[in-house]
């Protein structure tokens, strides 16, 4: 007879973006231009895919378009005429980023998953517009830490984490970045997430300082930040991802399950939550969905064995 499990250890998430169905730009016009929001459509199939898979902590699929124009077109100051959005005036926030569809999402959600409320980090946004205002772009981070305050006071409360992506940190750090999130983190009444992609073995300790609950990293893209789990001591969660967003081919329930082995070798059940690497964006909705099923089978039979 089999265990019962325990989903409290080795939660499921998604890390972001779904596969849509309608195309980035037509749902960015809809959304923000007319009366009609079609793109509705496409947050609730990504809903709807999260929960049949099984993922306790869903997402709205980040379905709307790109990580920095999904911020960007909800800005005062920001013109989205050119290749890379441009800061020509002061920064502001004009309206709802992804509250909105935070109510939508909970409207929909079964009673026994959380929500997780996913935006891109303020270093990440002023890195990739083109900006033609501010000094430099930690001047610029700044501006967009104040519109993600507001945003983060229409959410907090109303999902069960947020998350915050700043995938540029691997890229080029920038110390301040610290203090950026530290003031994002003030007064939230949820856990916070902070994803970073690539490799972090220059920046893993001064992550660990940061005001955030969960580091949520790349272990499938980048297999030897798994040495860093057991390197160092901390209480952190860590965002374990198992699951390739890149590769084309659907990992069985095995291959990730000796992947999440791995992680408990260095961290306990407890400190672990279990994602994909990355977001989904660029697979298939198929085979998005089966990834998300394997990995739930996975922790499931790892929960079962134990």
């Amino acid at each position: 007879m089999s265990h019962k499990l325990d989903k409290s250890k080795l939660e499921t998430t998604v890390v972001g973006s779904y596969p849509a169905d309608v195309g980035a730009n037509s749902a960015l016009n809809q959304f923000y231009f007319s009366a009609s929001d079609s793109f509705r459509n496409a947050i609730k199939s990504a809903v709807d895919d999260e929960e049949r898979a099984g993922i306790d902590i869903i997402s709205d699929g980040q379905v709307r378009g790109d990580i920095v124009s999904l911020v960007a077109s909800r800005c005062h100051g920001i013109t989205m005429n050119g290749r890379r959005p441009q800061i020509v005036s002061e920064i502001k926030r004009k309206g709802s980023i992804i509250a909105k569809d935070m109510a939508f999402v909970r409207s929909l959600a079964l009673k026994d998953v959380k929500i997780k409320g996913v935006v891109t980090g303020p270093y990440t946004l002023a890195r990739n517009c083109e900006n033609k205002y501010y000094k430099n772009d930690e001047e610029a981070s700044w501006a967009f830490v104040d519109v993600l305050k507001e945003e983060f006071k229409k959410i907090n409360g109303s999902v069960d984490m947020i998350q915050v992506d700043e995938p540029f940190l691997s890229v080029e750090y920038l110390p301040k970045a610290k203090d950026m999130i530290h003031e994002l983190a003030k007064n939230l009444d949820v856990p916070l997430s902070l994803h970073v992609c690539g490799d972090v073995k220059n920046i893993f300790v001064d992550l660990l300082e940061y005001k955030a609950d969960i580091i949520d990293l790349e272990f499938v893209a980048y297999p030897k930040n798994i040495v860093l789990l057991k390197e160092y001591k901390f209480d952190k969660k860590i965002g374990f991802g198992c699951v390739s967003v890149e590769e084309r081919t659907i990992e069985s329930v095995s291959v990730i399950k000796e992947r999440i082995k791995k992680a408990l070798c260095s961290l306990p059940a407890e400190q672990l939550i279990i994602d994909p690497d990355c977001g989904m964006r660029n697979l298939t909705r198929e085979m998005a969905f089966a990834k998300l099923k394997n990995m739930v089978a996975a922790r499931d039979e790892i929960l079962q064995d134990n």
